[in-house]
Protein backbone atom coordinates (compact mmCIF):
# COMPACT_ATOMS: atom_id res chain seq x y z
CA UNK A 1 0.00 0.00 0.00
CA UNK A 2 1.14 3.39 -0.91
CA UNK A 3 2.00 5.95 2.29
CA UNK A 4 -0.20 9.21 2.64
CA UNK A 5 0.91 12.74 2.68
CA UNK A 6 -0.60 15.83 2.65
CA UNK A 7 -3.40 14.43 1.33
CA UNK A 8 -1.72 12.84 -1.86
CA UNK A 9 -1.26 8.88 -1.97
CA UNK A 10 2.40 8.02 -2.34
CA UNK A 11 2.62 4.94 -4.81
CA UNK A 12 5.55 2.62 -3.39
CA UNK A 13 8.66 2.40 -5.88
CA UNK A 14 8.90 -0.38 -8.29
CA UNK A 15 12.95 -0.58 -8.59
CA UNK A 16 15.80 -0.84 -6.04
CA UNK A 17 16.90 2.64 -4.70
CA UNK A 18 20.60 3.02 -6.85
CA UNK A 19 19.55 0.54 -9.61
CA UNK A 20 20.03 2.79 -13.33
CA UNK A 21 16.80 3.13 -15.34
CA UNK A 22 16.91 1.25 -18.67
CA UNK A 23 17.30 4.59 -21.48
CA UNK A 24 15.70 5.56 -24.73
CA UNK A 25 16.90 4.60 -27.94
CA UNK A 26 16.38 3.23 -31.78
CA UNK A 27 18.46 0.35 -31.02
CA UNK A 28 17.87 -1.51 -27.43
CA UNK A 29 18.60 -5.27 -27.14
CA UNK A 30 14.54 -5.74 -26.25
CA UNK A 31 13.35 -3.66 -29.06
CA UNK A 32 14.33 -0.66 -31.28
CA UNK A 33 14.66 -1.25 -34.89
CA UNK A 34 16.06 -4.79 -34.72
CA UNK A 35 12.53 -5.45 -33.57
CA UNK A 36 10.84 -3.92 -35.45
CA UNK A 37 12.45 -5.54 -38.84
CA UNK A 38 12.05 -8.76 -37.22
CA UNK A 39 8.62 -8.26 -36.24
CA UNK A 40 7.13 -7.39 -40.03
CA UNK A 41 9.48 -9.78 -41.91
CA UNK A 42 7.85 -12.73 -39.26
CA UNK A 43 4.50 -11.44 -39.33
CA UNK A 44 3.09 -14.42 -40.85
CA UNK A 45 5.25 -16.85 -38.77
CA UNK A 46 3.40 -14.73 -36.22
CA UNK A 47 -0.22 -15.21 -37.28
CA UNK A 48 -1.23 -17.68 -34.70
CA UNK A 49 0.43 -16.36 -31.79
CA UNK A 50 -1.21 -12.60 -32.41
CA UNK A 51 -4.83 -14.16 -33.33
CA UNK A 52 -4.34 -16.20 -29.75
CA UNK A 53 -3.31 -12.85 -28.10
CA UNK A 54 -6.27 -10.90 -29.74
CA UNK A 55 -8.56 -13.43 -28.57
CA UNK A 56 -7.41 -13.61 -24.97
CA UNK A 57 -7.54 -10.10 -24.83
CA UNK A 58 -10.98 -9.67 -26.33
CA UNK A 59 -12.10 -11.64 -22.92
CA UNK A 60 -10.47 -9.01 -20.87
CA UNK A 61 -12.92 -6.04 -20.37
CA UNK A 62 -12.30 -4.54 -17.34
CA UNK A 63 -14.50 -1.34 -16.07
CA UNK A 64 -11.99 1.92 -16.76
CA UNK A 65 -12.34 4.26 -19.81
CA UNK A 66 -8.39 4.49 -20.12
CA UNK A 67 -5.14 2.30 -20.51
CA UNK A 68 -1.78 2.78 -19.19
CA UNK A 69 -0.12 0.57 -21.84
CA UNK A 70 3.56 -0.49 -20.99
CA UNK A 71 5.80 -1.60 -23.82
CA UNK A 72 3.77 -1.92 -26.92
CA UNK A 73 6.78 -0.93 -29.22
CA UNK A 74 5.07 -0.75 -32.46
CA UNK A 75 2.12 -2.69 -31.25
CA UNK A 76 2.82 -5.54 -33.79
CA UNK A 77 1.43 -8.35 -31.39
CA UNK A 78 -1.43 -5.71 -30.36
CA UNK A 79 -5.02 -5.80 -32.32
CA UNK A 80 -6.13 -2.57 -33.45
CA UNK A 81 -9.62 -3.36 -32.16
CA UNK A 82 -8.63 -3.57 -28.63
CA UNK A 83 -6.74 -0.39 -28.70
CA UNK A 84 -9.62 1.51 -29.90
CA UNK A 85 -11.95 0.22 -27.28
CA UNK A 86 -10.28 2.86 -24.68
CA UNK A 87 -11.30 6.88 -24.63
CA UNK A 88 -7.39 7.13 -23.67
CA UNK A 89 -4.11 5.55 -23.99
CA UNK A 90 -1.14 5.85 -22.31
CA UNK A 91 1.97 4.28 -23.83
CA UNK A 92 5.30 4.07 -22.10
CA UNK A 93 7.95 2.81 -24.17
CA UNK A 94 11.81 3.73 -24.54
CA UNK A 95 11.59 3.58 -28.06
CA UNK A 96 11.07 6.96 -29.78
CA UNK A 97 9.07 5.17 -32.69
CA UNK A 98 6.24 3.70 -31.19
CA UNK A 99 3.59 6.38 -30.60
CA UNK A 100 4.36 6.77 -34.37
CA UNK A 101 3.93 2.88 -35.56
CA UNK A 102 0.89 2.39 -33.24
CA UNK A 103 -0.75 5.66 -35.04
CA UNK A 104 0.26 3.91 -38.59
CA UNK A 105 -0.38 0.22 -37.49
CA UNK A 106 -3.28 0.37 -35.37
CA UNK A 107 -5.10 4.35 -35.90
CA UNK A 108 -4.74 4.77 -32.61
CA UNK A 109 -3.42 8.22 -30.74
CA UNK A 110 -1.68 7.72 -27.67
CA UNK A 111 -0.10 9.73 -24.85
CA UNK A 112 3.59 8.82 -24.97
CA UNK A 113 5.71 8.69 -22.08
CA UNK A 114 9.52 7.88 -23.12
CA UNK A 115 10.55 6.47 -20.35
CA UNK A 116 11.64 3.74 -18.08
CA UNK A 117 8.37 2.02 -16.89
CA UNK A 118 9.79 1.30 -13.27
CA UNK A 119 10.29 4.73 -12.69
CA UNK A 120 7.05 6.11 -14.60
CA UNK A 121 4.64 4.09 -13.35
CA UNK A 122 3.92 4.81 -10.06
CA UNK A 123 3.77 8.44 -11.02
CA UNK A 124 1.01 7.28 -13.95
CA UNK A 125 -1.03 5.05 -11.25
CA UNK A 126 -1.55 8.54 -8.86
CA UNK A 127 -2.17 10.79 -11.94
CA UNK A 128 -5.08 7.80 -13.75
CA UNK A 129 -6.12 6.05 -10.85
CA UNK A 130 -8.96 4.36 -12.97
CA UNK A 131 -6.91 3.60 -16.01
CA UNK A 132 -6.20 -0.03 -15.90
CA UNK A 133 -2.58 -1.27 -17.47
CA UNK A 134 -1.34 -3.62 -19.41
CA UNK A 135 2.16 -4.95 -19.82
CA UNK A 136 2.59 -6.16 -23.75
CA UNK A 137 4.87 -8.70 -24.33
CA UNK A 138 7.57 -6.82 -21.94
CA UNK A 139 8.15 -8.22 -18.65
CA UNK A 140 9.96 -11.33 -19.51
CA UNK A 141 12.66 -8.97 -21.36
CA UNK A 142 13.34 -7.12 -18.17
CA UNK A 143 16.71 -8.87 -17.19
CA UNK A 144 18.11 -7.45 -20.44
CA UNK A 145 17.17 -3.96 -19.13
CA UNK A 146 17.74 -3.55 -15.46
CA UNK A 147 19.97 -5.57 -12.95
CA UNK A 148 16.92 -5.28 -10.31
CA UNK A 149 14.41 -7.24 -12.30
CA UNK A 150 13.56 -10.05 -9.78
CA UNK A 151 12.58 -7.20 -7.39
CA UNK A 152 10.94 -4.97 -9.99
CA UNK A 153 8.70 -7.90 -10.70
CA UNK A 154 8.02 -9.13 -6.94
CA UNK A 155 6.85 -5.31 -6.00
CA UNK A 156 4.40 -5.66 -9.22
CA UNK A 157 0.94 -6.72 -7.00
CA UNK A 158 1.77 -4.35 -4.13
CA UNK A 159 2.04 -1.40 -6.88
CA UNK A 160 -0.84 -2.54 -8.97
CA UNK A 161 -3.40 -4.03 -5.96
CA UNK A 162 -5.65 -0.72 -6.72
CA UNK A 163 -5.62 -1.47 -10.17
CA UNK A 164 -7.22 -3.98 -13.20
CA UNK A 165 -4.41 -5.23 -14.74
CA UNK A 166 -3.00 -7.85 -17.30
CA UNK A 167 0.51 -9.13 -18.82
CA UNK A 168 1.33 -11.01 -21.99
CA UNK A 169 4.89 -11.87 -21.81
CA UNK A 170 7.36 -14.77 -22.09
CA UNK A 171 8.41 -17.78 -19.52
CA UNK A 172 10.08 -19.86 -21.44
CA UNK A 173 12.30 -20.26 -24.77
CA UNK A 174 14.72 -22.31 -26.35
CA UNK A 175 15.50 -23.74 -30.09
CA UNK A 176 13.53 -25.53 -31.35
CA UNK A 177 13.06 -27.95 -34.33
CA UNK A 178 10.03 -26.50 -36.96
CA UNK A 179 7.75 -29.26 -36.78
CA UNK A 180 7.72 -29.63 -32.84
CA UNK A 181 7.30 -25.25 -32.64
CA UNK A 182 4.23 -25.80 -34.99
CA UNK A 183 2.69 -29.20 -33.19
CA UNK A 184 2.63 -26.32 -30.09
CA UNK A 185 -0.94 -25.42 -28.71
CA UNK A 186 -2.22 -22.81 -26.48
CA UNK A 187 -2.92 -24.21 -22.54
CA UNK A 188 -5.11 -22.74 -20.03
CA UNK A 189 -4.34 -23.91 -16.31
CA UNK A 190 -4.21 -22.53 -13.23
CA UNK A 191 -0.82 -23.78 -12.22
CA UNK A 192 2.26 -21.70 -13.37
CA UNK A 193 4.44 -23.84 -16.17
CA UNK A 194 7.61 -25.04 -14.66
CA UNK A 195 10.22 -26.95 -15.82
CA UNK A 196 8.26 -30.08 -15.62
CA UNK A 197 5.57 -28.77 -17.17
CA UNK A 198 8.09 -28.52 -20.13
CA UNK A 199 8.81 -32.50 -19.90
CA UNK A 200 5.34 -33.59 -19.50
CA UNK A 201 4.78 -31.84 -22.91
CA UNK A 202 7.78 -33.99 -24.17
CA UNK A 203 10.33 -31.18 -24.24
CA UNK A 204 14.00 -31.60 -24.04
CA UNK A 205 16.86 -29.78 -24.09
CA UNK A 206 17.94 -26.12 -22.70
CA UNK A 207 15.24 -23.75 -22.08
CA UNK A 208 15.60 -19.99 -20.95
CA UNK A 209 13.91 -19.17 -18.23
CA UNK A 210 12.55 -15.62 -18.53
CA UNK A 211 12.35 -15.12 -14.96
CA UNK A 212 8.70 -14.28 -14.97
CA UNK A 213 7.21 -17.00 -12.56
CA UNK A 214 6.11 -14.65 -9.87
CA UNK A 215 4.55 -11.93 -12.01
CA UNK A 216 0.82 -13.34 -11.17
CA UNK A 217 -0.60 -15.32 -7.96
CA UNK A 218 0.17 -18.59 -7.74
CA UNK A 219 -3.49 -19.63 -8.01
CA UNK A 220 -4.24 -17.11 -11.03
CA UNK A 221 -5.99 -18.40 -14.05
CA UNK A 222 -4.05 -18.01 -17.08
CA UNK A 223 -2.85 -19.12 -20.24
CA UNK A 224 -0.21 -20.40 -22.53
CA UNK A 225 0.67 -19.40 -25.74
CA UNK A 226 3.12 -20.92 -28.43
CA UNK A 227 5.70 -18.44 -30.39
CA UNK A 228 7.52 -19.30 -33.29
CA UNK A 229 9.14 -16.07 -33.16
CA UNK A 230 12.08 -17.23 -35.83
CA UNK A 231 11.89 -19.94 -37.85
CA UNK A 232 13.71 -22.12 -35.05
CA UNK A 233 13.48 -20.20 -31.91
CA UNK A 234 10.34 -20.72 -29.94
CA UNK A 235 8.77 -19.03 -27.07
CA UNK A 236 6.21 -19.96 -24.61
CA UNK A 237 4.02 -16.66 -23.31
CA UNK A 238 2.20 -16.79 -20.68
CA UNK A 239 -0.91 -14.25 -19.97
CA UNK A 240 -3.14 -13.30 -17.23
CA UNK A 241 -5.78 -11.12 -16.05
CA UNK A 242 -5.65 -9.56 -12.33
CA UNK A 243 -8.62 -7.99 -10.99
CA UNK A 244 -8.22 -5.05 -7.88
CA UNK A 245 -7.63 -6.37 -4.22
CA UNK A 246 -10.77 -6.69 -2.38
CA UNK A 247 -8.88 -5.14 0.54
CA UNK A 248 -7.79 -1.98 -1.32
CA UNK A 249 -9.91 0.84 -1.32
CA UNK A 250 -11.66 1.51 -4.15
CA UNK A 251 -11.39 5.25 -6.07
CA UNK A 252 -13.75 7.04 -6.56
CA UNK A 253 -12.35 10.04 -7.81
CA UNK A 254 -12.60 11.02 -11.79
CA UNK A 255 -10.70 9.92 -14.63
CA UNK A 256 -7.35 11.73 -14.44
CA UNK A 257 -7.16 12.49 -17.95
CA UNK A 258 -5.11 15.61 -18.99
Amino acid sequence: MGSVDGGNINQPALGRPGVAAARAGFVRQSGGLRWHLRAFFGRNRHADFKRAVAQWLEGWDPPVEGLILVGPSGGWCLPGAFLQRYAHVVSVDLDPLSPFLLRWRHGVRVHPVREDFVTALPRLLQKYPRHAVLFANLLGQLPLERTDHEHVIAALGRVLEQHHWASFHDRYSAELEPRQARAARALSTHAPMTPATLQQLGYSGVWIDHGTQDVFPASLPRQYFPWRILRRRFHWVEAGCVAPSRSARPDRSPLGIG
